[in-house]
């Protein structure tokens, strides 16, 4: 279960990349996710907060003008200890196969096993 929350209440927490997903801003909207727009120093963005059915909490985030489509998720880390089950618990919830999660650590994307 994942729930859409005000990114304004999520002010104050800290959040690390955790994955990029191999899909572009275009499939969630599709689905009926909803981002609002942005900007920090980088770019334009365009994010979407959700609490999982744990507590955790995500967001999803593409920059407008980045060389990929795809969007990045990030993890609050309030909550997840095991990076893979936090990312499995978000693929699911967000109903994406886990073949389109790709660890975003080291400076390379590889895809995880599910």
């Amino acid at each position: 279960m994942i729930t859409a929350i005000d990114p304004l209440s999520i002010a104050g927490l800290n959040f690390a990349p955790a994955a990029e997903l191999a899909v572009s801003i275009d499939w969630f909207k599709a689905r009926g996710f909803t981002f609002s727009k942005d900007a920090d120093d980088l770019d334009e963005y365009e994010m979407a907060a959700f609490a999982l059915e744990s507590g955790q909490r995500i967001l999803l985030l593409h920059y407008v003008n980045a060389p990929s489509r795809f969007v990045t998720l990030m993890l609050s880390d309030e909550r997840h200890r095991d990076l893979a089950t936090a990312l499995r618990a978000a693929a699911a919830a967000l109903e994406l196969p886990m073949s389109k999660v790709h660890w975003a650590g080291n400076d390379e994307a590889a895809p995880l096993a599910g």
